[in-house]
Formats: C-alpha cells, sequence, structure tokens
C-alpha cells in the first residue's frame, strides 16, 4: 500500500508509515478487502481488530441485506471465519403461507373489525396455496394466485396486501432473499367486467386435445362440465365419486359448497373415471395448486387460447350455458351451490340477442 502522505510504498494494512510516521488510519478503515461477489469479504476497524461481511440477500426496494461479525484479532482469523458465517446463512428454513400467516395473525386481530375481516376472506382466497413453502413461489405463481380471484380491483388489492405482509414476514424471518409481491400487477381500478366464458369452439379444441392424449385439457372441461370452481379440482377426493349416483362430494367455500353434490353429466363421465382410476386414494389433480397453474400456463400457450381465458372461466361458462338453456334460477343456484341468487347472477353471461329472442318469443305467444 502507499503511504497517505509521502506515497511511499510500504507494507499493507500499516498504521503508520515506516518513512514519514504518518498514521494509515484512515486508509485501513476504508481497505475493505473482497473475496468475490457472495463470498464474504474482511476489514481491519479502527480499533485493530477486524471484522467478517456476508451477504444473506436483497430486500424489495433492491438494497443489500447482510450480516456480520466483528473482534477478531486476526485478518486469518476472519478469513477462516467467513465459510460458518456463510453456512450460517445457508440453514435457512422453509415455512408455508399458513406458517407465516398464522404468525402475523396477532398484528391483524389488532386492527379494525372491517381490516380485519378483509384479511380473514382475503386468506379464504389464497387457502388453496396455504402449504405451498413462501421460497417456492416465483412472482409468475404469485401473478396467477391473483389472477384466478373472482373479484375486482379491490378484492385483488387486499389479497396482495395480505401475501406481502406474509413475505414480509418470511424476509425478516430469513426464509426469503426477497419480498416479490411488490411487482405483482392488478386489474385496472374500474367498475369490474364479466368474466370470458369458453366459446363451442374452444371447448371442441378441449374435447380433440383430450382425444389426443392430453390429460390437463379434462380438468379443464371438468370444470366447464361440471361448473366447479378451481381449487376444487385439489378438494375433491376421487373416493367421494357415486357413478350409480352421478354425483360427487368435497368443494370448497361456503356450506353449500361444501357439503351439496356436485352433479357429472354423462359426457364428463369418462373423463372423471380417468382421473379415478389413476388417483384411486387421493384428489382429482393429484398435484400443488402452483403446479397447476403452470400447467394451464403451457397448456394456454399451446392452445392459443384468449389472453383473457381463466381456468375459472370454466365455471362461468358453464353457469351461462345453463341460464341460455332456459334452466329456472334455483336449479342454477343448486349446480353451481351459491348460497346467494344475486351472485349466480354475476355468473350467467346472456347476451342481449339471445335475451330479446325469448322475450319477444314468449311475449307473442302469451299477448
Amino acid at each position: 500500500m502507499l503511504c497517505i502522505k509521502c506515497k511511499s510504498q510500504i507494507p499493507d494494512n500499516s498504521l503508520y508509515c515506516n518513512l514519514c510516521g504518518k498514521k494509515q488510519t484512515a486508509t485501513a478503515e476504508k481497505n475493505t478487502k473482497s473475496r468475490g461477489n457472495g463470498t464474504g469479504s474482511v476489514y481491519k476497524l479502527p480499533s485493530g481488530k477486524w471484522r467478517v461481511a456476508v451477504t444473506l440477500g436483497y430486500d424489495s426496494a433492491g438494497k443489500r441485506v447482510y450480516k456480520t461479525k466483528s473482534g477478531f484479532k486476526t485478518k486469518k482469523e476472519a478469513l477462516e471465519y467467513i465459510p460458518k458465517l456463510s453456512q450460517s446463512r445457508a440453514k435457512k428454513k422453509t415455512i408455508t403461507i399458513y406458517e407465516a400467516y398464522k404468525a402475523i395473525a396477532p398484528k391483524l386481530d389488532k386492527l379494525s373489525d372491517k381490516r380485519r375481516s378483509s384479511y380473514s376472506k382475503s386468506y379464504t382466497r389464497i387457502k388453496h396455496i396455504e402449504h405451498c413453502n413462501v421460497d417456492e413461489l416465483d412472482l409468475s405463481d404469485l401473478q396467477a394466485v391473483i389472477d384466478d380471484i373472482d373479484g375486482g380491483y379491490y378484492t385483488k388489492r387486499y389479497v396482495k396486501d395480505l401475501l406481502s405482509k406474509i413475505f414480509n414476514y418470511a424476509f425478516a424471518d430469513g426464509k426469503v432473499d426477497r419480498n416479490l409481491v411488490p411487482y405483482i400487477e392488478l386489474p385496472p381500478n374500474i367498475p369490474q367486467k364479466e368474466k370470458t366464458v369458453f366459446s363451442k369452439a374452444e371447448v371442441d379444441k378441449l374435447w380433440k386435445s383430450w382425444n389426443n392424449g392430453n390429460k390437463f385439457a379434462g380438468y379443464i372441461l371438468v370444470l366447464i362440465y361440471c361448473g366447479i370452481r378451481t381449487g376444487e379440482l385439489w378438494s375433491i377426493k376421487t373416493n367421494s365419486v357415486n357413478f350409480e349416483k352421478h354425483v360427487m362430494y368435497g368443494g370448497i367455500k361456503n356450506a353449500k359448497g361444501k357439503y351439496a353434490p356436485i352433479f357429472i353429466v354423462s359426457e364428463i363421465e369418462p373423463v372423471i373415471q380417468r382421473f379415478v382410476r389413476d388417483n384411486p386414494n387421493g384428489t382429482l389433480w393429484n398435484e400443488s395448486s402452483v403446479s397447476f397453474y403452470k400447467n394451464w400456463r403451457v397448456f394456454k400457450e399451446e392452445m392459443k387460447f384468449r389472453k383473457e381465458l381463466e381456468p375459472y372461466s370454466g365455471r362461468h361458462t358453464c353457469a351461462t350455458i345453463l341460464a341460455k338453456a332456459g334452466l329456472p334460477e334455483a336449479v342454477i343456484m343448486n349446480i353451481t351451490r351459491h348460497e346467494k341468487y344475486d351472485t349466480t347472477l354475476k355468473y350467467t353471461h346472456i347476451d342481449i340477442e339471445s335475451t330479446l329472442s325469448r322475450m319477444t318469443e314468449a311475449l307473442e305467444k302469451e299477448l
């Protein structure tokens, strides 16, 4: 190193210049010894002792988060300790969505009744991923969770906010390197639009794909023909399927959803029989919800489906077809297992032309 005063060459980390006698503390303080990206660094303190620093990761703002340990008498001791400090970073245990949610629950309980209720409802909307490890969810997984929620801007915003609290806790506890939730995109804050439904041509493409051996197409067909919620694919146990009575059980969300029968029409029965044979002691979808949405994104691209189509569109498609067929509202409510008629109305997408045609036919017949 060079003396800060006379610029003569002196031994590295010298406290004083052996030629002019100038104290070299400033140089020693700034003389951080890097050992490569992520491998840790050591540097000497003004006290003469050495400190070790190891990067743990980066927070949501991109700021480096690191761990240090000081008090080493020599540089050699500090260098020898780097693997131990790095190892302590590597011994990161995972935490599930459920475990993180339970950990933050006491803080949520201190909020107002309205906010506490909103967070509670938000958690029911992500309950299908509660057993997923937080560090296994990437941004595309989190975006899919938000996109598939049946609700508008404010509903999804509360879910995003809850996920952010969960990820912040996991980050503070050393279970993830950063909080990805701020990067989730919410829909525009405009009046909620109707859910898109599958067209007949798109349903035909699904059947063709299924008949050509694509098993995933069958899951989307079950959503359409049974009118079930996406999360019910992994809540309905295959041993609950009764082919003699053409029903199955194991829904989610509300009392009617959980205990009312789910009807199996003859067209979809062979598809469900295949799932039962493949997983006799499992569920219709016997993998994680994250895996389902990853498969959907690949399948959607292969089928060249419209961007706005999502798995939940299958349930809306079923309700819309039943309404167009003229089934009474009460019957559609039993099939979709809604507790309120207003909810069923949101699921039936009747076009103006069809409505006017039926109205004209009825008036001409009676008047």
